[in-house]
Order: structure tokens, then sequence, then C-alpha cells
């Protein structure tokens, strides 16, 4: 919902995520597309921030939306 980075109001933060062999920053829709149907699946999404001694401390928030679809 943020182009990749995490909102307190007017401050942000950048930030990237990884899944099941993507990883980047989400500035755009992100896709992992696979040749054959995989069953029994489990696999993290994981968000990464760098550290800063710049950020300002408080509650950082952002919306990432999952959608898995068959082939």
């Amino acid at each position: 919902a943020n182009a990749g980075k995490l909102k307190s109001g007017n401050f942000t933060i950048n930030y990237t995520v990884a899944y099941d062999g993507f990883s980047g920053a989400l500035t755009s829709q992100a896709v992992v597309d696979r040749a054959t149907a995989q069953f029994n699946k489990k696999s993290d999404l994981k968000v990464s921030v760098a550290a800063s001694d710049q950020y300002i401390a408080g509650d950082y928030a952002d919306t990432v939306t999952v959608t898995i679809a068959a082939k």
C-alpha cells in the first residue's frame, strides 16, 4: 500500500521482503511463479528493515496483500 515503505504519520522507513525465492522491495507487485503445482508447501514471509540511527521511534505500518492462485 505504501510502495515498500513503513509509515508512521509523515515518517517512512524502507523495508524489503523475502518469500520463496523472491527478495526485494515492494515498490511494485512481486510475483513468484512456479512451473508445477506444489502441495503442503510452507514458506515464510520475512520482513527486513536496515538499522539506522536516523529513524524516528514510533509505530510504523504497511499493508501487504498475498494472493495465491492456481495456474
